[in-house]
């Protein structure tokens, strides 16, 4: 499973295969 790191808003992203984001705290 790879993630990629997305900055949005000012906070950070991770989008998973189901290209899902869910905020990292």
């Amino acid at each position: 499973m790879k993630t990629s790191p997305v900055i949005a808003g000012g906070r950070v992203y991770v989008g998973d295969v189901n290209k899902q984001l869910y905020a990292l705290e």
